[in-house]
């Protein structure tokens, strides 16, 4: 509208020069002691926090949505999908495609981890008596 009405206006050049380009990268000349540390921490860690919060998050919805398209397809074309042996977490994941996904769990084994290798080696004496 300037251009096409030929209006006198201000521009960027005639504030400042912009030959010069992005003024360089400078990385600001502060001492790395404990005190600095113990001031920079907390916001460091609340900000990472809340990276990977929001990346999990994104990455669950995102699981979220494929498996829902997914079920979507099965159950548009009439098929049913049967799974077996499964963790707690995939079973409350499965929750939201029920009504075409048919979940098991009484053929479902129970996973157990031993700590360390000493609990291993007593279990073990423990069978052979």
């Amino acid at each position: 509208m300037v251009a096409g009405l030929n209006i006198d206006t201000t521009t960027v050049g005639d504030i400042a020069s912009i030959q010069g380009g992005f003024p360089p990268f400078n990385i600001p000349k502060v001492p790395f002691t404990l005190e600095t540390l113990q001031i920079i921490f907390p916001y460091a860690a609340i900000v990472a926090g809340v990276v990977i919060a929001a990346l999990v998050f994104a990455w669950e919805n995102a699981l979220r949505i494929r498996a829902r398209k997914l079920t979507e397809r099965y159950a548009a074309l009439g098929k049913r999908v049967h799974l077996r042996h499964l963790s707690r977490d995939c079973q409350q994941l499965l929750k939201d495609a029920d009504s075409i996904i048919e979940v098991n769990i009484m053929e479902d084994p129970t996973y157990k981890v031993l700590v360390n290798k000493k609990d291993v080696k007593r279990k073990q004496q423990q069978e052979k008596q």
